[in-house]
């Protein structure tokens, strides 16, 4: 069995996009730190589970929270209100623009296998605040290249920690762990196992 990790691969800044003027037009307010939950919209990624933190404690601090995807599950309804958000996916090419305009990503699934968001994030300079479960503490090293978090209002303090080191040593990881061109090498050594003699 050979493993390949998933990779990032580096994109552009694309100076085109501006979230907080997306932000503006939708809501007509400006805030003091923007988070965000990206991914299609669905039951196992928990979407609502910081909405009521968001719209009480974190309300206070005027900190917005935006969910960054298609609902794709029949039945969820989401509730906007000023601190909590919905908007439309955005092309890959404004990815690392996005990341860089957030304060955080945050990551609520109940279930994860390798979240390519997380890994996005860590890759582009931008914190991650996970949930406590198997998918995301196989990539993110506590308080090191992240925070782990298992109760909704363990949140609120996280959010004000140093991120200096998280950021430096999250984009470490990835890129060790997690580059383009370990993954493309890797289909390689075992295009060129396949066809050689040794492997008959």
């Amino acid at each position: 069995i050979k493993i390949i990790p998933q990779s990032i691969e580096e994109l552009p800044v694309n100076k085109e996009f501006n979230l907080m003027q997306i932000i503006k037009d939708k809501t007509g307010k400006e805030y003091n730190k923007i988070y965000a939950m990206v991914g299609n919209i669905r039951s196992v990624k928990d979407p609502f589970y910081l909405e009521n933190i968001f719209n009480s404690k974190l309300k206070e601090k005027n900190y917005l929270l935006i969910l960054l995807g298609n609902i794709i599950e029949d039945g969820l309804i989401i509730n906007e209100t000023d601190n909590f958000i919905k908007l439309d996916p955005i092309d890959s090419i404004y990815l690392k623009s996005f990341y860089s305009q957030i304060d955080g990503l945050i990551n609520c699934s109940k279930s994860e296998g390798m979240s390519g968001s997380i890994l996005e994030a860590m890759f582009y300079g931008c914190p991650v605040y996970a949930r406590n479960i198997e998918g995301n503490i196989a990539l993110i090293k506590d308080q090191i290249t992240g925070y782990i978090f298992s109760e909704p209002e363990e949140i609120i303090d996280l959010l004000e920690k140093s991120i200096d080191n998280i950021i430096i040593n999250a984009h470490q990881y990835v890129s060790k762990s997690h580059s383009f061109k370990l993954e493309e090498d890797s289909y390689k050594k075992i295009d060129l196992f396949r066809y050689s003699e040794d492997a008959y």
